[in-house]
Parts: structure tokens; C-alpha cells; sequence
């Protein structure tokens, strides 16, 4: 099951199962349901930014709509951006300002911990901020730049220490604590806010419940007002584990 104050709750079934299933589903789980939701809200809240402007590392910039534009544009804190629909071109700005971002963090980082990067990758991963293969190549999710700075830092010395040491054995936080002594404070700001950023969408087969089956259950998911306006793509934002640490 996925509840989501943007789309609702989705719950997912066997292929042959029937709506009467999803709708007993969410009978059962409705308290919990509602729970998510208010904590979802709650997040969406702490994470806005003023209306007609995007986040960006902890600040936000404006946006400023252009007929006939393209390719989005920084200057200064405003961001020049197709006067139609802005978000392919927003997103295509965010990966292109991601690497620019996190090339000389994750270069630094990985030279701080001893260790070497042999590559930087810059993708939209469903559920992962960031990875480290075997072979030394870093990839990063670019909507790290929608959370604090301090954040994305800590997940770049997170995925630089695993050049090092490719577990999440006690040798490894230590070498974390070590180069980020804060990273807890991150971690967890990960995983109450992160989900918030964009909206998760699972590439899976999906059963929607309706509005009218979660009424009939006795429930009602409504949605909320969407907290930013970069919601730039089905695919969701990853989400931490349980225990706060990063998921790898």
C-alpha cells in the first residue's frame, strides 16, 4: 500500500484480485492511513517554499517565465524557465546544476576518506539518494539538491566512505563520523523530509482504489495542497531507512 496526499492511497494487488479486496485493505489500515497522511502533510509543510518559486540547497529560487524559452537559466536567485509547462526543462536544469553541485564534493570527499571515484553518474533512482559500485563509480540522485546543503553533503561523504569500506559495518559510521560528525541530524532529516520532496510513484502494476470505494470502507484520503512546485516526475523520491541511515 501507498498513501500519498497528492494521489491518495494505492494499494497494490494480484493481478486477478478484485476492488472489494483494496477496499477491505484500506478499511482495516485506516487509522494508520490517516496517520500517514497527517505526517505527510506535516513534511510537505516543513519543506515549502513561497508560491512561484523552487527549492534549492535549503533557499529557493524564482521563477521567472519567459514565452519562447527552452532551457531554463539561472541569474542570481532567479530562474529564467519555459513559459509553458517548465518542468521537463526544470528537471533537465536540476541534473545539469546536480553535477555541477556534487563533482567537487564527491572529489573531495572521496581524496579526504582515501579513496578513489572513478566515475560520477547523475540519475532520478527510486529508492536510493545514492550508490557506490564495486568499481568505484558514485551515482546521485539530483533531487538531493531540493534538500539542505548540510544534507547533500552528508550523502556524498556517506557514498565516498563506502569506496572504502563497501559495507554498513561499525568501521563504516565510524569513518562517516569522522568526515561528517552532524550526519545523524542529516540522516534523519532524510527520512522524515525526504519523501516529501517530489511524489513517489512505484514502477509496479498498480490497483487505484477509488474515492468512492475508500468512502464506502469508511474512509476518505483527501488530498493536500502540493508544498512545492517541483514535482518534476512520476518516479519517486527514495526514501531512508527505518533506522534513519541511508539507503544504499
Amino acid at each position: 500500500m501507498t498513501v500519498d496526499p497528492d494521489r491518495g492511497v494505492e494499494v497494490v494487488l494480484p493481478r486477478r484480485s478484485s476492488e472489494r479486496q483494496a477496499e477491505r485493505v484500506v478499511a482495516e489500515l485506516g487509522p494508520w492511513i490517516e496517520r500517514r497522511l497527517a505526517a505527510q502533510a506535516r513534511a510537505r509543510e516543513a519543506v515549502a517554499v513561497p508560491p512561484g518559486t523552487v527549492p534549492y540547497l535549503g533557499g529557493a529560487l524564482t521563477l521567472v517565465p519567459e514565452p519562447g524559452r527552452t532551457r531554463v537559466h539561472r541569474r542570481g536567485d532567479a530562474l529564467l524557465v519555459p513559459a509553458a509547462d517548465p518542468r521537463p526543462a526544470l528537471e533537465r536544469w536540476y541534473r545539469r546544476a546536480a553535477r555541477a553541485e556534487i563533482a567537487p564534493r564527491a572529489e573531495t570527499a572521496a581524496r579526504g576518506v582515501g579513496g578513489r571515484m572513478t566515475a560520477l553518474t547523475i540519475r532520478a533512482q527510486k529508492t536510493r539518494w545514492g550508490s557506490c559500485s564495486p568499481s568505484g563509480a558514485l551515482s546521485f540522485n539530483w533531487r538531493l539538491l531540493l534538500a539542505p546543503e548540510p544534507v547533500l553533503d552528508y550523502v556524498v561523504i556517506h557514498e565516498a566512505c563506502h569506496l572504502v569500506v563497501p559495507d554498513h559495518s561499525r568501521r563504516f559510521w565510524s569513518l562517516v563520523e569522522r568526515h561528517c560528525p552532524e550526519w545523524r541530524v542529516h540522516a534523519r532529516w532524510l527520512r522524515r523530509y525526504g519523501s516529501a520532496l517530489v511524489c513517489s510513484e512505484s514502477g509496479r502494476q498498480r490497483r487505484r482504489t477509488s474515492t468512492a470505494a475508500m468512502k464506502e470502507a469508511g474512509r476518505t484520503a483527501a488530498a493536500t495542497p502540493r508544498a512545492t512546485r517541483v514535482e518534476l516526475s512520476a518516479q519517486g523520491a527514495p526514501k531512508s531507512t527505518l533506522d534513519g541511515r541511508l539507503s544504499d
